[in-house]
């Protein structure tokens, strides 16, 4: 389906999208960002616990103390 949706957006004209389907991808783009919100909040939270115990220099990126 998101390879479909690719190749309509990369066209030149308005893709046809019948109105069932467009609420089903609608609700599926709701469930994704809900998703990448809890998964942004447990990596957060992971980064600042690793930042704040003696191990932070194990995150990626962090730079040896």
């Amino acid at each position: 389906m998101v390879l479909d949706a690719e190749q309509q957006c990369a066209l030149d004209q308005i893709p046809e999208c019948p109105i069932d389907l467009a609420k089903e991808l609608a609700d599926e783009l709701t469930a994704i960002n809900d998703r990448l919100q809890e998964l942004t909040r447990s990596r957060d939270t992971l980064s600042d616990y690793l930042e704040r115990t003696r191990h932070g220099a194990l995150l990626p990126g962090a730079t040896a103390r």
